[in-house]
């Protein structure tokens, strides 16, 4: 038996290797942290992972993300957002930026049998920014350039008043003062209700996507007790647009509380008219 599970043992040891052309030794796990990309956090269909401590991302993947254009030929692999286009290859610490050569601190890999690129270096190169939260071992990435037309249509659009057509500034006007949730189609809107001032308010923090379910974390904001406000009852709202898939169910919560947004409280949020 022990003899078995040796050889089992080696010939893990060397998929790892091959896996990875001209690297005799390689450290590579699966890693939980979060992302969130452009304040959307990201369920990802495939995980992170971590080689020689260093974070990556499967290209197949960040594709998706950004609606970019994936292609292979003769074990090049590019990706093309917009005006940008960066061509790896498996065991290759280079990469080609529009044609020219740059290199990195670790090429792209393959693992079970996905090709994984460097999260930090490709995202700055497609000109976004790219930070670690250690407190929430979570990655954020915003202002990743994402394709017209391929964002994830159900990322909650928040709306100005100009961007309302008559019909929808009337529904508006009709619900704000209302607290709760209401719906009219696509159109959404969260209403704080009465306050006594206007240092209160609601800001979209972040959605969360999942099969058939969208949450939309919702942040209630309090008065800055280092500032004065007028004493003007006003009725603050947030309003947008979700597009979803049939049957997708969409849901508001408290980001403080992680709990279904106003749950618990004796006004109930109106469904829609």
């Amino acid at each position: 038996m022990l003899r078995k599970t040796t050889v089992v043992a080696v010939m893990g040891l060397a998929l790892v290797g091959s896996a990875i052309p001209g690297m005799a030794q390689v450290t590579v796990k699966p890693v939980a942290t979060s992302l969130m990309i452009n304040q959307q956090k990201v369920i990802k269909h495939s995980p992170l992972i971590s080689v020689n401590q260093r974070t990556m991302i499967s290209l197949q993947e960040l594709s998706k993300l950004t609606g970019g254009q994936l292609t292979e030929k003769a074990g090049a692999y590019e990706l093309k957002v917009k005006e940008k286009s960066l061509v790896f290859q498996t065991g290759k610490s280079s990469v080609l930026v529009n044609g020219k050569e740059q290199k990195v601190e670790e090429g792209a890999v393959v693992y079970q049998g996905k090709v994984y690129v460097p999260l930090r270096w490709t995202m700055e190169s497609l000109s976004a920014q790219v930070k670690w939260d250690g407190k929430t071992d979570e990655i954020q990435v915003t202002n990743l350039p994402v394709v017209q037309g391929e964002q994830p249509a159900s990322a909650f659009q928040t709306l100005t008043e100009e961007q309302l057509s008559v019909e929808e500034k009337a529904f508006v006007e009709s619900v704000k003062g209302e607290r709760g949730v209401h719906q009219q189609g696509d159109l959404y809107v969260i209403a704080y209700g009465e306050a006594p001032n206007p240092g209160y308010g609601l800001v979209i923090d972040h959605t969360e996507q999942s099969w058939e379910m969208l949450k939309v974390y919702v942040k209630q904001t309090k008065p800055d007790a280092n500032k004065m406000y007028p004493m003007v009852i006003s009725y603050p709202y947030v309003v947008g647009k979700i597009s979803t898939p049939p049957y997708t169910t969409v849901t508001f919560c408290d980001v403080d509380t992680g709990k279904l947004l106003f749950e618990g409280e004796k006004s109930t949020p109106q469904k829609g008219k």
